[in-house]
């Protein structure tokens, strides 16, 4: 089961999850799929927010959950992939998101079957809220499937207040979770947390990692979502953060190159969808005031690249 770390500061929204999906087979927890996307960034009409969800990996069909989630989200098929123009038909508030989510999880989870039902799910969104006066207000929400495991979804919205405060940050763990691993990152956030971003994300990013170690379940490769909605801007700035180099050959002006590969997660924003994508070398989208970030190893090979994910389609996928 995935570990999300979600985190709020003054400013700054941040996601950090890892990407390994496993299951069960013949009682025993395998690992399936280790580069699997979890995390969907939403840019709804009053919020700047990131999903990311722990739990049951597939929905019926064999569709990964994540690629589910943004369809519910849109309301269109995004089967295909790349990028995406869609127009939304339904009110694209936060809320109003989350109900929809809410009610289509419940079906969802109806026509699952019954060994499935029982699953645990829980989906959490960070990021930074507008209010009247564009004042921004953090929030830090989970959809969450639980025990006695019926089908129902309840919705969390955590008062800052009663989360955990240390340094100036709050920090909401989502999933699989060492106590020992938590306090010792805590320690770390409280001790250098604020010398920078990139500082307070890698903290969160080596947390992850030192779960995945005693952690079934738990994968070291890791997404990280950066959220910074300042000065009448929205920045989006993603980086997948690998335990070990990835790898990709890819065939360019006549020759075979292997060069480091980065991937991103789901980007929503007003008319336009990023699917999950496999990168060569940073990429950066404006539209607007909104600048999107997509950061990536550099290549000597000297060209960029930016297409489609293969996903792997789970139990109970189509031929």
């Amino acid at each position: 089961m995935t570990l999300i770390l979600g985190a709020l500061t003054k400013g700054y929204a941040f996601q950090v999850g890892d990407r390994l999906v496993s299951l069960k087979s013949g009682g025993q927890l395998r690992d399936f799929d280790p580069l699997a996307n979890k995390q969907i960034v939403l840019l709804a009409t009053d919020a700047l927010t990131s999903f990311g969800y722990t739990g049951l990996a597939f929905m019926s069909g064999g569709l990964p959950t994540d690629r589910w989630i943004a369809e519910q989200i849109t309301g269109v098929d995004l089967g295909g992939g790349g990028f995406i123009a869609w127009q939304s038909s339904t009110p694209m508030h936060l809320q109003a998101v989350v109900d929809r989510l809410t009610a289509a999880l419940e079906a969802e989870f109806a026509r699952l079957p019954r060994p499935l039902r029982s699953q645990p799910l829980t989906i959490q969104i960070v990021g930074i809220a507008r209010r009247r006066g564009n004042r921004a207000r953090p929030l830090a929400w989970e959809i969450t499937h639980s025990a006695p495991f019926r089908g129902h979804f309840a919705v969390t919205k955590h008062e800052l207040a009663s989360l955990r405060w240390d340094a100036g940050y709050f920090l909401l763990p989502s999933g699989t979770n060492d106590a020992q691993a938590l306090d010792e990152m805590r320690e770390h956030l409280k001790a250098r947390g604020e010398q920078s971003p990139e500082a307070f994300r890698s903290i969160l990013v080596d947390g992850i990692r030192a779960t995945a170690a005693t952690a079934r379940g738990v994968g070291a490769h890791c997404m990280a979502v950066q959220l910074v909605p300042a000065a009448g801007t929205v920045n989006i700035d993603v980086e997948y953060l690998p335990a070990v180099e990835q790898l990709l050959t890819v065939n360019a002006r006549e020759a075979e190159h292997v060069v480091p590969a980065a991937y991103s997660p789901w980007i929503i924003l007003q008319g336009f969808v990023f699917a999950p994508l496999v990168l060569i070398s940073d990429q950066t989208w404006h539209s607007g005031d909104i600048q999107v970030r997509l950061r990536a190893p550099s290549s000597d090979a000297g060209f960029t690249y930016a297409g489609s994910q293969p996903r792997k389609a789970g139990p109970g996928a189509g031929p």
